[in-house]
């Protein structure tokens, strides 16, 4: 038995709980962030991701490019990520490679949804839908979803935490289907915005963090 000293989020791992749920086939932006004085390669099974930044420096260092499983995160660094996960909608596991470490419980299960309608942009919806921006939260940008299941005069617009509109990212006529718009927050201070959708007499508001 560990001594529980090493955690994922708070968390030492359970073999039956999954820990993060998320989308297939969507980019996701990950931040280790190491607040302690170890030394952790990250190590993630079966997909390989490209390192962002270093304590938000992107001008990185040439063992940093390229494709990877593992990412070293030295102490009291943040290391930023992207990856996008498009052959397998099952179970991941993420752990630090440190054999001591994980054996302590630094490890987390990661459920891939399986593939939905959404990601197919020549489906034929049958609703009206909105769906929640992804990744949330973000820095500096996003991706919102919906679908339309007529051909429709849309609006997609962003609002502040006191209802203030900052952004109006559709505005017009669009046809049955499955569309995809990105949010950047470029001058934007963090916090919480909404995003609504009005399409005929369909309408929703969802709510999403900008952290930079």
């Amino acid at each position: 038995m560990g001594s529980g000293m090493h955690r994922i989020n708070g968390l030492t791992y359970d073999i039956n709980r999954i820990d993060e749920i998320i989308p297939f086939n969507q980019l996701e932006e990950w931040k280790f962030i190491n607040n302690t004085n170890n030394y952790h390669p990250m190590h993630v099974h079966g997909v390989l991701f490209q390192v962002y930044s270093r304590n938000g420096n992107t001008n990185l260092n040439p063992k940093d490019k390229g494709w990877k499983d593992t990412v070293l995160v030295n102490p009291v660094e943040t290391v930023q990520v992207l990856v996008k996960f498009t052959d397998y909608s099952g179970q991941y596991l993420l752990h630090c490679h440190n054999l001591e470490h994980e054996d302590d419980g630094m490890m987390l299960n990661i459920q891939i949804n399986s593939p939905t309608k959404i990601e197919d942009e020549n489906s034929s919806p049958d609703s009206f839908k909105l769906y929640q921006n992804y990744p949330n939260p973000f820095n500096p940008s996003t991706t919102i979803k919906f679908q339309i299941s007529a051909a429709v005069f849309v609006t997609l617009k962003v609002y502040n935490a006191i209802g203030k509109e900052v952004a109006t990212l559709v505005n017009e006529t669009k046809q049955a289907g499955s569309y995809s718009v990105s949010f950047v927050a470029k001058g934007l201070p963090s916090g919480v915005y909404h995003y609504h959708l009005k399409a005929r007499e369909f309408a929703e508001t969802k709510k999403m963090i900008f952290l930079k």
